[in-house]
C-alpha cells in the first residue's frame, strides 16, 4: 500500500512534459472564459489568465477575468477569481461546433466556485481561436491521459515557493556575508595587532 501511495504521488516526466505544456499554451495563446465571452462586452471585458492544475485526482482550472469600469456587482458580471473542480477520471475535452470554443465537462457535472459560493455545472467553456482550441484539447487529453495511466493523485502546479526560497536565500546570504565581514574584520583587527608588535 505504502509503494502504490509513492507511486501515485511520484511525478513522471512524461507527466511533467504533458503538463507543462498545457501551462505553455494556456499563457501563449489567447483564451476566454465562458462569463467574458458570453458578457458581449469584449472592449471592456477580459480574460487576464487561465491556469490548471491537478490535485488529489482532480482537474482544477483557475480562471481570472477582468470587467473592468463594469465590474461593479451591480452588472452582474463574475469579476475576478472563479474555479472549476472536476475528477480526472470523469472530465471530457470537447470541441465546440463551429471548433471555437472547449467544453469541460463531467459524468456528475463541474464544481464551480465564485466568491467561496459553489455550484455545481453541466458544463464551462474555454473560447479560442478554432486552431488553438484544437491544439488545447489534444494536449489536455494528453494529460489526462498519462495522468490516469500513471494513477497520479498528487499535486502537480499551482503552488509556488519562489518567494519564500529567495527570502531564505537572502537570508543565508546576509548571514554569511555578516559571517565572512565579522572573519574579515577579525582578520584585520589582527594584522593591525601584529603591525604594532613588531614596531
Amino acid at each position: 500500500m505504502l509503494t502504490l501511495g509513492i507511486v501515485c504521488q511520484a511525478q513522471s516526466q512524461e507527466l511533467r512534459d504533458a503538463y507543462n505544456q498545457v501551462v505553455s499554451t494556456l499563457k501563449q495563446y489567447k483564451f476566454q472564459s465562458e462569463d467574458v465571452y458570453d458578457s458581449h462586452m469584449e472592449e471592456y471585458a477580459k480574460t487576464k489568465s487561465i491556469t490548471v492544475k491537478l490535485q488529489g485526482g482532480y482537474f482544477i482550472f483557475t480562471f481570472n477575468d477582468s470587467f473592468g469600469t463594469f465590474s461593479d456587482p451591480f452588472f452582474g458580471f463574475r469579476h475576478g477569481i472563479k474555479t472549476i473542480k472536476v475528477p480526472i477520471a470523469d472530465v471530457k475535452f470537447e470541441d465546440g461546433r463551429y471548433g471555437d470554443y472547449l467544453t469541460i465537462s463531467g459524468k456528475d457535472g463541474i464544481e464551480f466556485s465564485f466568491k467561496s459560493q459553489k455550484e455545481i455545472l453541466r458544463e464551462y467553456r474555454i473560447r479560442g481561436a478554432e486552431l488553438s482550441i484544437k491544439k488545447l484539447v489534444n494536449e489536455l487529453k494528453e494529460l489526462q491521459n498519462v495522468a490516469q495511466a500513471e494513477e497520479f493523485n498528487g499535486t502537480l502546479g499551482g503552488g509556488s515557493t519562489s518567494k519564500g526560497s529567495s527570502s531564505k536565500k537572502n537570508k543565508s546570504t546576509k548571514q554569511s556575508n555578516k559571517k565572512t565581514g565579522n572573519k574579515s574584520t577579525s582578520k584585520s583587527s589582527k594584522s593591525k595587532k601584529v603591525g604594532k608588535y613588531v614596531e
